[in-house]
């Protein structure tokens, strides 16, 4: 029986989610190609990845949810920048005795006003 050290999870769970993180920006180099003029790719990428940390820590487990909250982060980066102003918008996200689809689906509407299939 093959076992796995901690460590060596971490380091796989990692690799991963880099992996994940270079789709992800290549999506939004094709599908929204005006991100990389205003903010710039670095932008991007620090986005994505604390999308992708967010997703972490919350407990979603499904890399779509991760990357639903980088569109949002890009659409209203404002709302993630001041956790003050706009606190429910953490609160909702540590919810997690809800599962992460709703949590998402309600961020969204709350945030766009669309209702969405997750």
């Amino acid at each position: 029986m093959l076992t796995i050290r901690r460590e060596q999870m971490a380091a796989l769970e990692a690799s991963g989610w880099q992996s994940y993180k270079e789709k992800l920006v290549h999506r939004f180099r094709t599908t929204t190609p005006g991100l990389f003029d205003d903010p710039g790719e670095a932008k991007v990428r620090y986005w994505t990845e604390r999308a992708i940390q967010c997703g972490i820590r919350y407990g979603f487990d499904s890399k779509d949810h991760v990357a639903r909250l980088a569109e949002l982060m890009f659409e209203f980066p404002q709302h993630f920048k001041d956790k003050n102003r706009n606190a429910w918008i953490w609160e909702l996200l540590a919810e997690t005795d809800i599962p992460s689809r709703s949590r998402m689906a309600m961020l969204v509407y709350r945030m766009t006003g669309r209702i969405i299939d997750i």
